[in-house]
């Protein structure tokens, strides 16, 4: 269960969710570079969907947030 979501790809971004880091982290898939990372106040257990420049994902703190893929912000 809590192995580790399979990343995403999206818009020339790889998004990793993180239940040990309680994060959502994207990549620029060209350069492996970390484009922005998002906290959440508990784990994110399953990898997050990708839809009209958005990630959106739940976390085990009983949220569920959608993210711009741009920048990570809320």
């Amino acid at each position: 269960f809590d192995g580790g979501p399979e990343p995403i790809v999206f818009h020339g971004l790889v998004i990793v969710a993180s239940s040990r880091e309680d994060s959502v982290t994207a990549f620029e898939s060209g350069t492996g570079k970390e484009a922005w990372t998002f906290l959440t106040d508990g784990p994110v257990r399953f990898a997050p969907v990708a839809a009209e420049g958005r990630i959106i994902f739940g976390s085990d703190d009983g949220c569920v947030y959608a993210l711009s893929a741009d920048d990570g912000s809320l």
